[in-house]
């Protein structure tokens, strides 16, 4: 009903300004036999917007499904963490390089699929068997480490109520908070070193709300970007070795160090173990190093050995 309707049969002002008051306008005019048409417009049925095809842009409904993946992926958007790329993104590989189609479908499926990771893709590339199992032992890990730092946030939501009344103190949960589900739905697998950093943080902000004692850090003075000078007992300049890369395959430090380092640091160059001779002989680095699990110690010195800066 439009606002100048009244006026067609009323000249005063105190006639329409009862015009709010629905239930007495209804009950004034209905009693009165006044035909609804003259006050209201005749009902028109229309369509406002052209129906679409679904497929034709997906976003109008699905919007950012993958965003989390991508910044995951791509090692940034975590809260006080330093970037860390997966070597795959920085080698290029897109998601086809992991996700392979399904099985061929056995009847009719109107649902929809989604590109399923497969560890045969890990081995095709890799050339090695070993990493098949790699990605399992990553999703485990994952696993466990969520499963660990969940149960000490929902300790600290307990403990803090809806909302700490310390600033500081809410700005560590609500970070600890962000990168858990940062690596929870994005999901952690997509880079296991970068992961691992977001879920450390997490953690390590969740044990000092807690008054709890701070987490060992694992392999300390491994992370990153920090390098060993290992000595140099065979004329050559000493090891470079940065731990970043086999960090991002190994997220475990036990998983070298205690099957093939002692875990103190400069332990084994101290006692005289980590030398070329034993490496060729297929112990510490030449476990893996073999010309078969990885690059063979003996195909270029100069990729390991770089004179310390400086």
């Amino acid at each position: 009903m439009e606002e100048t309707t009244c006026f067609k049969c009323h000249d005063f002002p105190e006639r329409v300004e009862i015009r709010g008051e629905k239930e007495k306008l209804h009950e004034i005019h209905v009693s009165a036999h006044v035909e609804c048409f003259l006050c209201h417009e005749d009902i028109k049925h229309r369509i406002d917007h052209k129906a679409k095809l679904a497929g034709s842009d997906c976003r109008s409904c699905h919007l950012s499904k993958h965003s989390g993946v991508k910044m995951l992926y791509s090692g940034r958007g975590g809260m006080g963490v330093p970037e860390r790329p997966s070597p795959m993104f920085q080698a290029g590989v897109d998601c086809t390089g992991c996700h392979n189609e399904l099985s061929p479908l056995t009847e009719p499926d109107f649902k929809g699929r989604t590109l399923a990771t497969v560890k045969e893709r890990c081995v095709e590339c890799h050339n090695d068997e070993r990493y098949g199992e790699i990605l399992d032992q990553w999703k485990d890990y994952i696993r466990s480490r969520l499963l660990a730092v969940g149960s000490k946030m929902e300790k600290a939501e307990k403990t803090l109520g809806p909302k700490a009344e310390d600033p500081a103190i809410n700005k560590l949960f609500q970070e600890a908070r962000y990168n858990y589900f940062f690596v929870e739905q994005s999901p952690g697998v997509h880079n296991v070193g970068y992961s691992k950093s977001l879920l450390d943080a997490a953690e390590k902000g969740l044990d000092s709300i807690l008054g709890e004692k701070p987490m060992e850090e694992k392999g300390a003075g491994v992370e990153g970007k920090e390098v060993f000078w290992f000595k140099d007992t065979e004329g050559l300049a000493p090891v470079r070795f940065d731990h970043e890369f086999h960090q991002s395959l190994f997220p475990e430090c036990r998983e070298c160090h205690e099957r093939l380092f002692a875990m103190e640091r400069g332990s084994a160059d101290a006692l005289g173990l980590l030398t070329m001779s034993n490496m060729k002989n297929g112990k510490y680095c030449g476990r893996c190093h073999n010309g078969k699990e990885a690059a063979s110690i003996t195909e270029s010195c100069g990729k390991c050995h770089v004179k310390q800066p400086g």
